[in-house]
């Protein structure tokens, strides 16, 4: 993700904790799917490579929300060069999005 996806997330906390009721149920279950296709498309990093990126403090990141601390897997930005031994099983991810196409 570009900082600008994670500052459209940060928008989009700041939305959430001004809803209430149905709408804030609503909002809730929307944001929590694409929180959990951003945390299986990544991995925790602690904010490293963001803070290596963009000349961030890991204090900084530390204080921002937790989308700060993960960088995407496999990393689409082969200049970081990042060293991840992953072993992740995608297949059932795949094959419930094949379901709905």
């Amino acid at each position: 993700m570009c900082p600008d996806d994670l500052k459209h997330r940060d928008s989009l906390e700041l939305v959430r904790e001004c809803l209430t009721g149905e709408v804030a149920q609503l909002f809730d279950a929307a944001l929590s799917e694409v929180d959990t296709l951003f945390v299986v498309h990544s991995v925790a990093d602690d904010g490293a490579v963001l803070a290596a990126c963009l000349d961030l403090g890991s204090v900084d990141l530390r204080l921002r929300g937790w989308w700060w601390q993960r960088v995407p897997n496999p990393n689409p930005n082969p200049v970081l060069d990042l060293d991840l031994d992953l072993d992740l099983d995608l297949d059932p991810v795949l094959d419930l999005n094949m379901d709905k196409g």
